[in-house]
């Protein structure tokens, strides 16, 4: 009979163990309202933004851009199918490149959005930075979005065709519509703007305020306003 009291309370704080032991949170995956209470986590997770747009420029976007132009020079010999799909013109659905960076680059936005919701938490000498730095990137992505996976813009029309999905909040929304190349212009160049007003122009590591005004002169020589991108540029 003792052994079977000794054995059962074994069992109890056995058993009792394992349900706190389980019922641990995962360090990596907490929600962002408990993640960006701090000044120095909403840094951090600006860092972040800066890591999935760089992955989508640093292969992705360029070297896709430089071979989907090539008109011949360029003969590929390699295994991979990613390259030959823009050497050879053939994209379909399923190509991994284009997919890709339009998932590093969203990551990128979703960061900034949640960045720009949580902004009243940076102490104020840092706010202006910060904010400008969410504001640049995601202009800039948003900038370079229409211009790889839209109807090219035309300065003087309408631009009413489809281009990407204009998400400015953090709301989940499991299919966004696509907004217009009209649309999506406006905000890049929106968010440049602001984002130039508000960074800083000895910034050594980050962006600041010369990358922004570097974006915009880009952005206002595609829509042909010429006085801007010449201002821009200047300064």
């Amino acid at each position: 009979m003792k052994r079977k009291i000794i054995i059962f309370s074994i069992l109890v704080l056995f058993f009792a163990g394992c349900d706190s032991f389980l019922d641990i949170k995962p360090q990596q995956s907490i929600d962002a309202g408990t993640a960006l209470k701090t000044g120095d986590n909403v840094r951090l997770a600006l860092n972040a933004s800066y890591v999935n747009i760089r992955n989508a420029y640093g292969q992705q976007l360029f070297h896709g851009a430089e071979l989907i132009a090539d008109n011949g020079e360029i003969f590929f010999q390699g295994t991979y199918l990613e390259p030959r799909e823009y050497i050879e013109k053939n994209l379909v659905a399923s190509s991994q490149w284009p997919q890709a960076a339009w998932q590093d680059l969203y990551k990128g936005i979703y960061i900034c959005n949640q960045v720009l919701k949580h902004i009243d938490v940076v102490d104020e000498a840092d706010l202006s930075q910060i904010k400008g730095e969410a504001l640049f990137l995601r202009g800039l992505v948003y900038f370079d979005l229409a211009r790889f996976y839209a109807p090219a813009y035309q300065p003087g029309g309408t631009n009413s065709e489809d281009a990407v999905p204009l998400l400015l909040e953090t709301d989940d929304i499991v299919y966004p519509f696509r907004s217009s190349v009209s649309q999506v212009f406006t905000q890049a160049q929106a968010d440049l703007e602001e984002a130039a007003s508000l960074l800083s122009p000895g910034e050594p590591f980050f962006a600041n305020k010369y990358a922004a005004l570097a974006v915009l002169s880009r952005l206002y020589l595609t829509e042909e306003i010429w006085d801007k991108a010449a201002e821009a540029a200047s300064e």
